[in-house]
């Protein structure tokens, strides 16, 4: 569920020695986005030479391929909240110096707490790095901040997949329509994800084969250590292991749920916190302030009837929401691999062990891999050229 990546960490150094000329054609500017399009900001330029010097430092276990630069936009669209509202949010676009476009891939990123860190902004850890490894490897980078994050200040509907949903589904037919108007006879999507992204990708891959409203074909999706099954598996994990990020992430989800759903916090949080909940997950308070102002393990911090609900199987109605709000029960017709590290605290590895096996139970494209004894933000270094490679292997 965490979205800090020591993998573009390292490299955000680099920013400072990199060019941002601004030679992008104002083709982009000017396609017709349908009235969906309300702002497009220029963030940035990068040579496939500045590419490669982003991922040299990565400590990968196979190095991600460069072939070209890419130039990156902030854009503002129109999506739909929780309520069928339209709201203004915002998405980082990524758009290959390439005459062999791939297709577009849409990465779904983890959970972050802190707006001025969307991943749209261009001082955010994962922006640059990832689209270093893809914008820069021929694919239209597309990547969603999520309602509540980047532009928009809403409460951020963390683990309402949705619209969360909505928000990655109307940024990837921005996307096609670029891709259009560069490479008018592909259609491919490639869906990928880490953590809280991870749930997001395999619920937007669910959605588009019940209904593609995109013009894109999906070629596969790729989630690395994601929490598919929250009620039955997540949460209890979450309790069992009691770490400080554990806290952060029952917080956050508390604050969602009570402002979806009209859960009362008061029956999740222990009342030195509740009332504190709203304030803290404003999107304003980043990493370091939660872990200093909020309890390291979760016995202190969540109400014990909620903990004996969770030991004890009982579905009380945050639980039922959270029920609502898995993403691994239906049939995938298109390829999903699940990617975990087996040394996870964060998120269980069962979790992907169980979407692969209920779905591959069912008939559905699946795989399973297991990256070795790495923790939750390894898995992510580890994952990251395996994907690329799978991705470089379907897009024929």
């Amino acid at each position: 569920m965490r979205s800090t990546l020591f993998l573009v960490t390292i490299l955000m150094g680099l920013l400072s020695s990199c060019t941002k000329e601004k030679i992008e054609p104002t083709s982009i500017y000017a396609l017709d986005y349908d009235n969906q399009v309300t702002k497009i900001e220029f963030l940035g330029e990068y040579t496939s030479l500045e590419a490669i010097q982003f991922l040299q430092l990565a400590g990968l276990d196979a190095p991600l391929e460069t072939t070209c630069g890419f130039s990156l936009y902030r854009f503002h669209y129109k999506t739909r909240d929780f309520e069928n509202k339209e709201e203004i949010v915002s998405g980082l676009v990524g758009v290959p110096k390439s005459s062999n476009i791939k297709g577009v891939f849409s990465w779904q990123h983890g959970t972050n707490t802190y707006r001025p860190g969307s991943i749209s902004s261009p001082s955010t850890d994962e922006g640059i790095g990832l689209a270093a490894g893809f914008a820069g490897n021929d694919y239209l980078f597309v990547a969603a901040d999520y309602i509540g994050l980047g532009v928009s200040t809403s409460v951020h509907p963390y683990y309402h997949m949705e619209s969360t949903v909505n928000s990655i589904e109307d940024l990837i037919k921005i996307g096609a329509i670029i891709l259009k108007e560069l490479a008018p006879d592909n259609s491919n999507l490639y869906l990928s994800g880490f953590s809280q992204g991870a749930g997001a990708s395999v619920a937007t891959h669910r959605r588009l084969e019940l209904f593609n409203a995109t013009g894109l074909q999906i070629k596969g999706t790729a989630a690395i250590s994601g929490a598919y099954n929250l009620a039955e598996i997540s949460i209890p994990y979450t309790i069992e292991q009691s770490l400080v990020n554990g806290v952060i992430y029952m917080g956050y989800l508390a604050n969602s749920y009570s402002h979806i759903y009209n859960v009362d916090i008061e029956d999740i949080i222990q009342g030195p916190y509740a009332s504190k909940i709203p304030e803290y997950f404003d999107g304003t308070k980043d990493g370091s302030f939660l872990e200093s102002n909020l309890p390291d393990n979760l016995q202190d911090f969540l109400q014990p009837s909620f903990i004996s609900d969770v030991q004890n199987g009982i579905l009380n109605p945050f639980l039922s929401y959270a029920h609502q709000n898995q993403t691994y029960r239906w049939v995938s017709e298109s390829p999903v691999r699940f990617y975990f590290g087996s040394e996870d605290k964060d998120v269980s590895p069962e979790d992907s062990k169980n979407a692969f096996e209920y779905m591959s139970s069912q008939g559905g494209n699946v795989e399973l891999y297991n990256l070795g004894n790495y923790n939750h933000d390894q898995s992510i270094v580890k994952a990251l050229p395996h994907i690329q490679s799978w991705f470089n292997q379907i897009s024929d």
